[in-house]
């Protein structure tokens, strides 16, 4: 009888530790809980609720920056005409940009837009290459170059901001460059 009841003992020290292995491994939060929980049932009152503390261990999200380029060129003639272009950044700076290449349909015309935001406060604080050639109407015989900027510097968010203006040498053709950085939150 003794040693049935040795076998019982040892048989239930291995299945116990046996089911314990099989269990998820529990998080310190997990274990201040099952102790709350333990302290509960033997004081009689509900034990404290845990709450996080809101602290986020990875790098926090930044929000992103969309990016207006707004070109107003007279090239065709008294009323300028304008062409906007639009990306969406991520705004924590660190070398993450946003990048635009387009050509146009008859292959003369491209836009190539680089941009780098950071944002600084309520502002962003703005990385910007651009190249821009228009698409040539077939009625404009004149040669024009592209236009080529590379800019840094900073803008409040949401409202719109010349940065550049140019001219051409050969012609009185005059190119417009605004920019409007506005932070998603």
């Amino acid at each position: 009888m003794r040693r049935l009841s040795v076998i019982l003992c040892v048989s239930s020290l291995v299945l116990a530790a046996s089911m314990r292995a099989q269990q998820p491994p529990t998080t310190p939060a997990q274990q201040g809980q099952q102790g709350q929980q333990g302290q509960q049932g033997r004081q009689g009152q509900p034990a404290p609720e845990v709450r996080p503390t809101g602290q986020v261990t990875g790098a926090q999200l930044q929000p992103n920056v969309k990016i207006d380029v707004t070109f107003i060129d007279t090239l065709g003639g008294d009323t300028p005409v304008r062409k906007t272009v639009s990306m969406l950044v991520y705004g924590s700076g660190g070398g993450r940009q946003g990048r635009i290449r387009a050509s146009g349909a008859r292959g003369q015309g491209f836009v190539n837009i680089d941009a780098v935001p950071s944002i600084m406060g309520e502002g962003v604080y703005l990385n910007l290459s651009i190249e821009y050639m228009p698409e040539l109407p077939p009625e404009v015989t004149q040669r024009v170059g592209p236009i080529s900027h590379s800019l840094t510097f900073g803008l409040p968010s949401g409202k719109p901001v010349v940065v550049a203006q140019s001219a051409d040498p050969g012609t009185s053709r005059r190119v417009t460059v605004e920019v409007t950085a506005t932070i998603l939150k």
